[in-house]
């Protein structure tokens, strides 16, 4: 902590701020990997029951429902870069 020439009030450093947040532990990083990839698990199962059910009944091949595999297709695209 240094006192600003400017105004005499005191200032921290960048390095002190990050540091308190690199104290993340190994066991939380494991913890959030998981529930990040059962939930991107679960919505692509999801999706791929979605797009089985609308191609296999030809009642739901309408307008409405491509859009709705489409909007569960793009929803994907940024994981898949």
């Amino acid at each position: 902590m240094s006192t600003s020439p400017f105004n005499g009030t005191t200032t921290l450093s960048v390095l002190t701020l990050t540091s308190e947040y690199n104290d993340v532990t190994t066991v939380s990083k494991a913890i959030e990997t998981i529930v990040l990839v059962v939930i991107i698990t679960i919505t692509t199962v999801g999706n791929v029951c979605l797009w089985v059910i609308v191609l296999r009944s030809r009642a739901l091949r309408t307008l409405t429902s491509m859009f709705i595999l489409g909007l569960s297709t793009a929803g994907k695209e940024k994981y898949a870069f």
